[in-house]
């Protein structure tokens, strides 16, 4: 039901999905609020410390794995540039909702986990931390908040997981859409609404391999948030880790045959940062991807499998598409 009308509000004005977005996050921003206030005006568990801030807490064994979380809770904020055709001021908007999107995420996540440390408290941290990691905020807000805002904790989670794959479809159909532009995939892809612009053929397309997907696991017997969720998400995460590692390589070559105006910031300092820091994201991921699946290194290369075979795919495709458009224009 959740991928069928994802599909129909993708369809719809990309303003119209945006407007549900934002009213969803308002939501759920706000349920989180209510949380922090709880803790914060019951003093936490044991009391407010700024211990979690400490430089000396940073240096510990397991930092390569927040190290790698850490990254996979950002990914998604790239997400601003695909809608650069479906705004006014393109170059303006797509800047402003990027730098937006990154420094609210770092404010709300480095917030909210410092309160639920403190709602923790030292002293159980290892027993909570230890038992279902899924029920841990739903036991905490129900301590701190009550259950009647847990009740909307829970209903606001549902939400949250359409608000997820609305987001989700909207990036995955806009890049079909230009991989049909590009001749990767099938023209067909390219098509538009005409009346609401949006991807059609692609947003479908789009929802169709979403509905499979679910309907195949559903007749397994995976569980959806131990299996299903960190067998799919985690081969994605390093795909979209090569993917914007690429992307900033590609953005360093392509100023070096021609400035366009950018400063020295855009062309040259900033993807050069993004590139090196995203390689040793990368690196830390590939290091500690057993703690993430829980499965041996053979497992977790044979979930990278799909992955490589895309990429050559990928490659051999648009070697071809090249030297076709370089045989066209020469004829």
């Amino acid at each position: 039901a959740v991928a069928v009308l994802v599909v129909v509000v993708g369809y719809r004005r990309v303003d119209i999905g945006a407007k549900v977005l934002a009213v969803l996050m308002a939501l759920e921003l706000g349920v989180l609020a209510v949380f922090c206030v709880a803790v914060l005006l019951k003093g936490g568990h044991e009391g407010l410390s700024l211990d979690s801030f400490s430089p000396s807490t940073f240096m510990t064994a397991g930092l390569a794995s927040v190290f790698v979380l850490t990254f996979t809770s950002f990914v998604g904020f790239e997400q601003t540039a695909i809608y650069s055709e479906e705004v006014v001021d393109s170059k303006r908007t797509v800047s402003r909702a990027t730098y937006t999107a990154v420094t609210v995420l770092a404010v709300v996540y480095a917030f909210c986990a410092w309160v639920i440390v403190q709602a923790v408290g030292p002293s159980r941290m290892g027993d909570l931390l230890g038992g279902d990691p899924s029920e841990l905020i739903f036991d905490l807000n129900n301590e701190f908040a009550g259950s009647m805002m847990t009740d909307v904790m829970h209903l606001l989670i549902v939400t949250s997981f359409f608000a997820g794959c609305l987001a989700l479809h909207n990036a995955c159909s806009r890049y079909l859409l230009t991989m049909g532009r590009a001749r990767v995939f099938p023209a067909g892809l390219a098509r538009v609404s005409p009346t609401t612009g949006t991807p059609s053929v692609a947003g479908i397309t789009q929802g169709a391999l979403v509905f499979a997907a679910i309907a195949g696991f559903a007749l397994t017997p995976a569980d959806p948030y131990t299996q299903v969720v960190v067998w799919t998400n985690t081969p994605t995460i390093i795909g979209v880790l090569v993917l914007q590692v690429l992307t900033s390589v590609a953005v360093l070559r392509f100023f070096s045959q021609d400035s366009r105006g950018e400063g020295l910031w855009q062309r040259l300092i900033a993807p050069s940062l993004a590139a090196v820091a995203l390689i040793v994201a990368l690196g830390y991921l590939l290091m500690n991807m057993s703690d993430l699946t829980g499965l041996t290194t053979a497992q977790n290369f044979l979930l990278a499998v799909p992955l490589l075979l895309a990429f050559a795919f990928g490659v051999v495709r648009g070697m071809r598409v090249r030297e076709h458009s370089v045989e066209e224009l020469s004829a």
